[in-house]
C-alpha cells in the first residue's frame, strides 16, 4: 500500500509522468497552457480495491443488449427490462459528446438532470466515465439503488476488468461505487446500444449536445490523456519545423516510421530506414559531400552513387532487386517511383 500511495501510483508521480516529457523549463508553463493546475489531474486512489460484490455490470446478458436486432425490437426489450427491474432502483442516464470545440458530460433521472463542459484534451473515454462518476455523486438518491444507464462498453469491460494497470478514470469510478456499497446500497451499470431509439438514452445524448461555451466547466484531466496530447506534439511539431525548413525542397515529405514498424522487427531496422528516407544513410556521395571520399560516382554504372541509385538503377544489385521486386509484386519493367 506503501508503494501506492506514495511510489509509482501516488499523484506526485504522475505529475512526474508528465513533466517527464516536457523539457525542464516548460513544466509549470504547459500546464498554465492547457489552463489546468496539477491538483486537477486524474489520479490513483489512496486505497485502490479491486473487488466488487455489491455492483454489478451487465454488458450482454439481457436481450435489449443485442444490437443486431432491429431498432424496433431493442427499443420493446429494453422498456420490457425496466418494467421488470425498476421497481427498487433509482435510474440514471449518462452520456458525454466530443466535437473540434466542446467536449461535454450529461446525466439524466427522473428528478434531476445536468450537463458540464469538460477540458478537451480529455478523450471520449475519460468523459464518458466521468459522466458515471458525476452521476454518482450528483444525482444518485441516498435511499435507493442504483441503476446506471450508459452507452459506453468500453468503460464497462474496462471496469469489468479492473487492474493495478487500468486507467486512472476507472479507478475513481471504482472507488466510488466503493464508497457508496459501504451503505449496502446496489449499483447495477447497465450498457445500453446508442442509436437504438432508448428514450433514457436520447435524451442525455441530447443533453450532451446541447453544451456550450457558457455551459458551467469541471475542470479535471486525465494524466493518460494529458500524455497522448504530448505525444501527438512530438510527432506534429518536428513535422512542421522541417516543412518550413531549405531541406524540404530536396527532400520532399517523409514517410514517417511509425507506419512502417508494423513490419520492422528491431530498432536498428528503423534507424536504418530512417536515415535512407532521409539520404542520411551513408554512401559514396554522401561521403564525398563532406570531404570524406574522393570518388562520389558508382564504379559499374559511372553515375552519382546515392542512395536512389544503389536501390534503384545500379547493374551491381540487379538481381537482388528483381527478387525483392517479385516479392513486393512490382512490375520490373516499371520502376518504383
Amino acid at each position: 500500500m506503501t508503494t501506492l500511495v506514495r511510489g509509482t501510483f501516488s499523484f506526485k508521480a504522475r505529475i512526474r509522468d508528465v513533466e517527464s516529457l516536457l523539457p525542464q523549463e516548460q513544466g509549470q508553463g504547459f500546464f498554465k497552457s492547457l489552463n489546468v493546475s496539477p491538483n486537477q489531474i486524474i489520479t490513483f486512489p489512496k486505497a485502490p480495491v479491486f473487488q466488487c460484490e455489491i455492483c454489478k455490470i451487465h454488458t450482454s446478458d439481457s436481450d435489449f443488449q443485442n444490437k443486431a436486432q432491429p431498432t424496433a425490437i431493442i427499443e420493446e426489450l429494453f422498456n420490457d427490462f425496466i418494467s421488470n427491474n425498476s421497481e427498487d432502483s433509482f435510474i440514471i442516464a449518462t452520456d458525454a459528446s466530443k466535437s473540434l470545440t466542446l467536449t461535454s458530460i450529461a446525466c439524466i433521472s427522473n428528478q434531476h438532470s445536468f450537463v458540464f463542459r469538460k477540458h478537451p484534451i480529455n478523450s471520449i473515454f475519460t468523459v464518458e466515465a466521468l459522466a458515471i462518476c458525476q452521476a454518482i455523486d450528483d444525482l444518485s438518491n441516498p435511499e435507493k439503488n442504483l441503476m446506471i444507464l450508459t452507452d459506453s462498453l468500453s468503460v464497462l469491460q474496462a471496469l469489468k476488468s479492473i487492474s493495478i494497470r487500468s486507467p486512472k478514470i476507472i479507478h475513481r469510478l471504482h472507488h466510488k461505487k466503493m464508497i457508496r456499497e459501504k451503505s449496502n446500497k446496489k449499483i447495477k451499470l447497465i450498457w445500453t446500444a446508442g442509436l437504438s431509439n432508448i428514450s433514457w438514452n436520447e435524451k442525455a445524448d441530447f443533453l450532451a449536445r446541447t453544451a456550450t461555451n457558457s455551459t458551467p466547466y469541471l475542470n479535471c484531466i486525465s494524466a493518460e490523456d494529458i500524455i497522448s496530447h504530448l505525444q501527438k506534439i512530438s510527432i506534429q511539431k518536428p513535422t512542421e519545423t522541417f516543412r518550413n525548413s531549405k531541406y524540404y525542397d530536396s527532400l520532399g515529405d517523409i514517410p514517417s516510421v511509425v507506419s512502417l514498424s508494423p513490419w520492422l522487427k528491431h530498432r536498428r531496422e528503423e534507424i536504418t530506414i530512417s536515415r535512407i528516407l532521409t539520404r542520411m544513410i551513408i554512401t559514396p556521395s554522401l561521403l564525398h559531400k563532406f570531404d570524406l571520399y574522393d570518388n562520389p560516382t558508382c564504379h559499374k554504372c559511372n553515375q552519382e552513387n546515392d542512395i536512389e541509385h544503389i536501390l534503384l538503377n545500379c547493374t551491381q544489385y540487379r538481381a537482388h532487386r528483381i527478387k525483392l521486386w517479385e516479392k513486393l509484386q512490382i512490375d520490373t519493367q516499371t520502376p518504383p517511383s
